[in-house]
């Protein structure tokens, strides 16, 4: 028996720490650290550096698994994890993500696991599969990675968060970030990239992104000369000229009370912007109809007040739009007869609607001094 005597033979052919003769024979040789007795019963085999269980503890790609175990198939029971939970073996010693399962770790946070990214392998103990992806391998580092894998869109404006960090287009979303620009862009501001939002909730021509970031939108008309309030169409002061009631201020000077510079009135505080006398007193009364019938009742065209603008003129036409009667400085003297339009003056015009001009030079009232409108003249 070349073990006995024991200690007679020191050779460990394995490397495993127990002599071939501790091996063989399952007897401790108390010349050597180990005991062959505390692995089993024995005998061992002296050529396979895993054999008996649990005398190599080596971990090579750190996975959890020893490199016995991953090579062997066989569980150690002195380890935490058992190789046959993932498949029948072997497996990878030196490769972290073999056996699939062993590494659930997802540096970035994306649902693939490092693993699945490094390898392209699915892992069918998670609910993604890196192949809906692409081909992979991807970067375990980076939650943008693969495309599609994170269509989060923090702000709101049609980008993913990744499409504007990357500035890489995600095809399976509508918008290409390359669209706007090369980026990457701020995916917590909804007006990044410039062009990506163009609402305009005050409707006075510049986007509400125009209006808070003060930044111009080139594809708008309008350019912003400050940041304004996007939900009040009279801000910035000048972006709206409407005059709905033609007093000569705008609606936005009338509701604010605050002049704008561009129009020839000041306001004195806020005012109806649909009535034409208020601010200003209305001292011009302009009836829609009259009656020159002879009858001494409402026979003349009397525009209340008119004497208070010296200068004026008045223009009527008829449906046709031909100038019927024209007057300066007129004085309320109208009774339906033509002195315009036509060879023979004087001759009385028929029942109907007729249209007025009327400019009273006086630029602070009405359409830059001028008001027009309809009349009604039955005989």
């Amino acid at each position: 028996d070349p073990c006995d005597p024991i200690g007679i033979n020191t050779t460990d052919t394995d490397g495993d720490g127990l002599t071939d003769c501790e091996e063989t024979t399952g007897i401790d040789d108390p010349s050597t650290p180990l005991d062959p007795t505390t692995f089993g019963t024995g005998p061992f085999d002296p050529n396979d550096p895993c054999d008996p269980v649990g005398i190599n503890t080596t971990d090579t790609d750190g996975d959890g698994l020893t490199d016995c175990e991953e090579l062997t198939g066989i569980d150690d029971p002195s380890t935490p994890l058992d190789p046959t939970t993932f498949g029948t073996g072997p497996f990878d010693p030196n490769d972290p993500c073999d056996p699939v399962g062993i590494n659930t770790t997802d540096t970035d946070g994306d649902g693939l696991t490092d693993c699945e990214e490094l390898t392209g392998i699915d892992d069918p103990s998670t609910p993604l599969d890196p192949t809906t992806f692409g081909t992979g391998p991807f970067d375990p580092n980076d939650p943008c990675d693969p495309i599609g894998i994170n269509t989060t869109d923090t702000d709101g404006d049609g980008l993913t968060d990744c499409e504007e960090t990357t500035g890489i287009d995600d095809p399976s979303t509508p918008l290409d970030p390359t669209t706007f620009g090369t980026g990457p862009f701020d995916p917590n501001d909804p007006c990044d990239p410039v062009g990506i939002n163009t609402t305009d909730t005050d409707g006075d021509g510049l986007t509400d992104c125009e209006e808070t970031t003060g930044i111009d939108d080139p594809s708008t008309p309008t350019v912003p000369t400050g940041t304004s309030d996007p939900n009040d169409p009279c801000d910035p002061i000048g972006i709206s000229t409407v005059d709905t009631d033609g007093d000569g201020l705008t609606d936005c000077e009338e509701l604010t009370g605050i002049d704008d510079p561009s129009t020839p009135g000041t306001p004195t505080g806020t005012s109806d912007p649909n009535d034409p006398c208020d601010p200003r007193p209305c001292d011009l009364v302009i009836p829609e109809g009259f009656t020159p019938n002879g009858d001494n009742f409402n026979d003349f065209f009397v525009i209340e007040g008119i004497e208070n603008y010296p200068g004026n003129e008045i223009l009527i036409f008829n449906r046709w739009g031909n100038e019927v009667f024209g007057m300066l400085d007129y004085d309320n003297s109208w009774q339906g007869i033509r002195n315009l339009g036509s060879d023979i003056t004087g001759d009385q015009l028929p029942t109907g609607t007729y249209y007025y001009i009327l400019d009273t030079k006086d630029t602070t009232i009405g359409d830059d001094g001028k008001f027009q409108g309809f009349i009604y003249m039955k005989r």
